[in-house]
């Protein structure tokens, strides 16, 4: 009788392991999660790749608009220009029919500026006066406003792409680390040891928790 208490008191004391069914559950699981995993990852960082190449491709369009509206503005400030200087010679004349007929000819943002340059006392060469309409702040920002707005466009754009790149790394990162959990997993379904087999499943859900943790913090997004 005290033999058989004594036996009882001995298994109770005796931490159970898990059995090798158990240890196989167990890797069902981590093989179940890590393969959704890696199909969301990868699919996110194809997704963010092909982000970082629309924002590049539309930095590079815009960029492309900028300079254009820059040769643009220039050609129309060399037209403007000689228009101003007829527009001078006449009125030096004082041939009111011909300054007429070339403000007839002007762009609203050279006549617009013809006009503040007379109030501002430009004609009567006033100290302080710009020496040309050419010169008002109101002419430089109507040919240069559409550039600056191009280009700042432009360089939003190359930020988001920078961002959809640095986020597409990350996804990658991530779904290498999930196929090490694969990797793992499968190289433990070949062996007979349970320890071994604890151990390669143990370091599998550490990696496994490491990528949860990448992909929950990064931003996702669809086609």
């Amino acid at each position: 009788m005290e033999v058989e208490r004594l036996s009882r008191f001995r298994g109770a004391g005796v931490r159970r392991l898990p059995t090798l069914d158990t240890v196989e559950i167990f890797e069902a699981v981590l093989l179940s999660l890590a393969t959704v995993l890696t199909a969301w990852s990868a699919f996110q960082a194809a997704v963010w790749d092909g982000d970082q190449s629309a924002k590049f491709a539309q930095s590079e369009a815009l960029h492309s608009q900028s300079v254009r509206a820059v040769n643009l503005a220039t050609v129309q400030s060399n037209i403007d220009t000689v228009l101003f200087d007829r527009w001078l010679a006449a009125d030096d004349a004082h041939d009111s029919t011909t300054t007429a007929a070339i403000e007839g000819t002007m762009r609203p943002a050279l006549k617009a500026a013809l006009h503040a340059w007379e109030t501002d006392g430009g004609i009567a060469q006033q100290p302080g006066a710009p020496s040309s309409p050419l010169q008002e702040g109101s002419y430089l920002s109507a040919d240069l406003s559409q550039a600056d707005a191009y280009t700042s466009e432009a360089q939003a754009a190359v930020k988001e792409a920078d961002h959809a790149n640095e986020t597409s790394d990350y996804y990658i990162l991530a779904t290498v680390v999930v196929a090490l959990v694969l990797f793992l997993v499968g190289i433990a379904s070949k062996l007979r040891s349970r320890d071994v087999r604890l151990g390669l499943a143990a370091f599998a859900t550490v990696c496994l928790a490491a990528s949860v943790a990448v992909i929950v913090l990064l931003p996702a997004t669809w086609p």
